[in-house]
């Protein structure tokens, strides 16, 4: 019997990734979306270019391509799901398109040559685990952020200061725990959830005396430097 698979148009999926497969990866704009799994470890692929046009790019879609340096997004792009781009240790810059509301659960897991990120004006949600171990020295938070999930910039060593948005209304357990050279972080705001050891107890918090989060440090022994009220 003669198996006849279909594949839909508009879609690259692990049956027909080979037919776009490149070093220099160049996904065309006919594209809507990139199905689970579709360039699962494929070490060969060292840039990608997603034309403008897709919409979804599905979950575990380019893991552990470990020769992967660099990606270019389209502003078309929705929807990122779990662990898309993890393990791709040699990817140096993301710049998240605006489009893109919620980044997911280890979207960059593990990226540790990850030096620049770009998180812009629109993100809502930052997913557990999303930065786990990567290498930026900088990182701002958008204005729009609501919600850091657990351990989002855990072990992100070369942090040595953040400030997070005051409408952030949750911070996860340990978010940037394992940051040993975060000398600083800013919460000058009462969130309505503090997760468990957010930071390590080397770095200073900085936040309003007899507030919530000056609570948290004093119940958690963790250092903290007081913001003058305007």
């Amino acid at each position: 019997m003669t198996i006849h698979v279909i594949i839909s148009p508009g879609v690259i999926s692990r049956k027909n990734a080979k037919r776009y497969l490149s070093e220099h990866l160049v996904i065309p704009g006919t594209i809507r979306k990139i199905e689970e799994e579709a360039f699962l470890r494929q070490s060969q692929i060292k840039t990608v270019h997603f034309s403008n046009g897709l919409k979804m790019i599905c979950a575990r879609a380019f893991q552990d391509c470990t020769h992967l340096s660099e990606i270019t997004f389209p502003e078309s792009l929705i929807t990122m799901e779990k662990e898309c781009f993890s393990g791709c240790r040699e990817l140096t810059s993301v710049s998240i398109p605006a489009s893109i509301k919620n980044i997911p659960e280890r979207a960059f897991y593990k990226c540790r040559g990850l030096e620049k990120l770009t998180i812009p004006e629109g993100i809502r949600k930052i997913g557990i685990e999303a930065f786990y171990f990567a290498s930026m020295r900088e990182l701002h938070l958008p204005s729009t952020l609501v919600s850091l999930k657990d351990r989002a910039f855990f072990r992100c060593n070369r942090l040595t200061s953040v400030v997070i948005p005051p409408n952030v209304e949750r911070i996860g357990d340990e978010v940037f725990h394992g940051c040993n050279y975060l000398k600083t972080l800013e919460i000058a705001y009462d969130p309505i959830f503090i997760g468990e050891r957010i930071v390590n107890r080397s770095t200073t918090i900085r936040c309003y005396k007899d507030s919530k989060v000056d609570a948290y440090c004093k119940k958690a022994e963790i250092p903290t430097e007081y913001i003058q009220p305007d």
